[in-house]
Protein backbone atom coordinates (compact mmCIF):
# COMPACT_ATOMS: atom_id res chain seq x y z
CA UNK A 1 0.00 0.00 0.00
CA UNK A 2 1.53 3.26 -1.16
CA UNK A 3 1.46 6.28 1.10
CA UNK A 4 -0.49 9.18 -0.38
CA UNK A 5 0.15 12.84 0.31
CA UNK A 6 -3.00 14.01 -1.44
CA UNK A 7 -4.67 16.72 0.64
CA UNK A 8 -8.12 15.22 1.14
CA UNK A 9 -9.73 18.67 1.42
CA UNK A 10 -9.03 19.18 -2.31
CA UNK A 11 -11.07 16.14 -3.39
CA UNK A 12 -14.46 17.84 -3.83
CA UNK A 13 -13.16 20.71 -5.97
CA UNK A 14 -10.71 18.58 -7.97
CA UNK A 15 -13.37 16.00 -8.82
CA UNK A 16 -16.02 18.63 -9.55
CA UNK A 17 -13.75 20.16 -12.19
CA UNK A 18 -13.43 16.74 -13.87
CA UNK A 19 -17.21 16.20 -13.78
CA UNK A 20 -17.86 19.60 -15.35
CA UNK A 21 -15.28 18.96 -18.08
CA UNK A 22 -16.86 15.53 -18.74
CA UNK A 23 -20.32 17.06 -19.28
CA UNK A 24 -22.10 15.79 -16.18
CA UNK A 25 -25.44 17.46 -15.40
CA UNK A 26 -25.71 19.99 -12.56
CA UNK A 27 -27.82 17.55 -10.53
CA UNK A 28 -25.30 14.73 -10.93
CA UNK A 29 -22.44 17.04 -10.01
CA UNK A 30 -24.32 18.22 -6.92
CA UNK A 31 -25.01 14.64 -5.81
CA UNK A 32 -21.40 13.60 -6.46
CA UNK A 33 -20.12 16.59 -4.48
CA UNK A 34 -22.29 15.59 -1.48
CA UNK A 35 -21.15 11.97 -1.67
CA UNK A 36 -17.47 12.89 -2.05
CA UNK A 37 -17.77 15.28 0.90
CA UNK A 38 -18.82 12.28 3.02
CA UNK A 39 -15.50 10.58 2.20
CA UNK A 40 -13.63 13.79 3.04
CA UNK A 41 -15.58 14.08 6.32
CA UNK A 42 -14.66 10.49 7.21
CA UNK A 43 -10.99 11.44 6.88
CA UNK A 44 -11.45 14.56 8.98
CA UNK A 45 -13.32 12.52 11.64
CA UNK A 46 -10.17 10.39 11.95
CA UNK A 47 -7.95 13.47 12.04
CA UNK A 48 -6.47 12.74 8.61
CA UNK A 49 -5.44 15.65 6.42
CA UNK A 50 -4.20 13.38 3.63
CA UNK A 51 -5.86 10.51 1.77
CA UNK A 52 -5.73 7.33 3.85
CA UNK A 53 -6.73 4.03 2.30
CA UNK A 54 -7.59 2.55 5.71
CA UNK A 55 -10.12 5.34 6.33
CA UNK A 56 -11.73 4.64 2.96
CA UNK A 57 -11.82 0.89 3.68
CA UNK A 58 -13.61 1.58 7.00
CA UNK A 59 -15.98 3.97 5.23
CA UNK A 60 -16.80 1.36 2.56
CA UNK A 61 -17.28 -1.31 5.23
CA UNK A 62 -19.76 0.95 7.07
CA UNK A 63 -21.71 1.57 3.87
CA UNK A 64 -21.93 -2.16 3.14
CA UNK A 65 -23.06 -2.88 6.71
CA UNK A 66 -25.83 -0.28 6.42
CA UNK A 67 -26.92 -1.74 3.09
CA UNK A 68 -26.91 -5.29 4.48
CA UNK A 69 -29.01 -4.05 7.41
CA UNK A 70 -31.51 -2.60 4.88
CA UNK A 71 -30.78 0.95 6.02
CA UNK A 72 -30.09 2.18 2.47
CA UNK A 73 -31.04 1.29 -1.08
CA UNK A 74 -28.75 -0.40 -3.57
CA UNK A 75 -28.72 2.78 -5.63
CA UNK A 76 -27.60 4.86 -2.64
CA UNK A 77 -24.98 2.28 -1.67
CA UNK A 78 -23.57 2.23 -5.21
CA UNK A 79 -23.47 6.04 -5.38
CA UNK A 80 -21.53 6.23 -2.10
CA UNK A 81 -19.15 3.45 -3.17
CA UNK A 82 -18.58 5.22 -6.48
CA UNK A 83 -17.72 8.44 -4.64
CA UNK A 84 -15.21 6.53 -2.50
CA UNK A 85 -13.74 5.09 -5.70
CA UNK A 86 -13.45 8.56 -7.23
CA UNK A 87 -11.62 9.85 -4.13
CA UNK A 88 -9.27 6.87 -4.19
CA UNK A 89 -8.51 7.39 -7.88
CA UNK A 90 -7.91 11.15 -7.68
CA UNK A 91 -5.78 10.69 -4.56
CA UNK A 92 -3.59 7.93 -5.93
CA UNK A 93 -3.42 8.69 -9.67
CA UNK A 94 -4.37 12.35 -9.99
CA UNK A 95 -7.29 11.51 -12.31
CA UNK A 96 -10.38 9.31 -12.49
CA UNK A 97 -11.76 6.85 -14.98
CA UNK A 98 -15.19 8.21 -15.88
CA UNK A 99 -17.91 5.57 -16.15
CA UNK A 100 -15.76 2.66 -14.95
CA UNK A 101 -17.44 0.51 -12.36
CA UNK A 102 -15.58 -1.49 -9.77
CA UNK A 103 -18.45 -3.81 -8.97
CA UNK A 104 -18.91 -6.97 -11.08
CA UNK A 105 -21.40 -6.92 -13.92
CA UNK A 106 -24.22 -9.29 -13.03
CA UNK A 107 -26.31 -8.47 -16.08
CA UNK A 108 -27.41 -11.05 -18.58
CA UNK A 109 -26.16 -10.72 -22.17
CA UNK A 110 -29.65 -9.47 -23.12
CA UNK A 111 -29.50 -6.47 -20.75
CA UNK A 112 -25.78 -5.88 -21.43
CA UNK A 113 -26.63 -5.59 -25.15
CA UNK A 114 -29.23 -2.89 -24.42
CA UNK A 115 -26.67 -0.93 -22.39
CA UNK A 116 -24.11 -1.20 -25.19
CA UNK A 117 -26.64 0.23 -27.66
CA UNK A 118 -27.24 3.17 -25.31
CA UNK A 119 -23.48 3.74 -24.97
CA UNK A 120 -23.07 3.79 -28.77
CA UNK A 121 -25.95 6.21 -29.34
CA UNK A 122 -25.19 9.71 -30.57
CA UNK A 123 -28.53 11.06 -29.32
CA UNK A 124 -27.19 12.30 -25.95
CA UNK A 125 -24.14 14.00 -24.48
CA UNK A 126 -21.53 11.76 -22.84
CA UNK A 127 -22.58 12.88 -19.36
CA UNK A 128 -26.26 12.21 -20.02
CA UNK A 129 -25.44 8.83 -21.57
CA UNK A 130 -23.54 7.87 -18.42
CA UNK A 131 -26.55 8.83 -16.30
CA UNK A 132 -28.90 6.83 -18.54
CA UNK A 133 -26.60 3.79 -18.49
CA UNK A 134 -26.33 3.98 -14.69
CA UNK A 135 -30.11 4.23 -14.24
CA UNK A 136 -30.79 1.45 -16.76
CA UNK A 137 -28.13 -0.77 -15.18
CA UNK A 138 -29.70 -0.30 -11.75
CA UNK A 139 -33.18 -1.05 -13.10
CA UNK A 140 -31.97 -4.10 -15.03
CA UNK A 141 -30.47 -5.50 -11.81
CA UNK A 142 -33.85 -4.97 -10.15
CA UNK A 143 -35.57 -6.82 -13.01
CA UNK A 144 -33.13 -9.71 -12.72
CA UNK A 145 -33.83 -9.85 -8.96
CA UNK A 146 -37.49 -10.21 -9.95
CA UNK A 147 -36.45 -12.98 -12.40
CA UNK A 148 -37.48 -10.89 -15.42
CA UNK A 149 -35.17 -11.79 -18.29
CA UNK A 150 -36.83 -9.72 -21.05
CA UNK A 151 -38.30 -6.22 -20.96
CA UNK A 152 -41.23 -7.39 -23.09
CA UNK A 153 -42.78 -9.06 -20.03
CA UNK A 154 -42.67 -5.96 -17.80
CA UNK A 155 -46.12 -5.04 -16.55
CA UNK A 156 -47.55 -2.09 -14.69
CA UNK A 157 -47.36 -4.17 -11.50
CA UNK A 158 -43.63 -4.75 -12.08
CA UNK A 159 -42.99 -1.02 -12.26
CA UNK A 160 -45.04 -0.31 -9.15
CA UNK A 161 -43.17 -2.92 -7.12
Amino acid sequence: MRMSYYNISNAVDDLTAIFIKSGYSKNTITENRRNIQKVVDAHLDYGQQFYDEKVVEKYISTIKEKYDAHLMSRTRKNALLKAASYVKQISTTGNILIGVREFPDKLSPYYRNILEKIKLSNDWSEGLKQNIVYAAHTYFLFLLDMNIQDIKVITEDTIRF
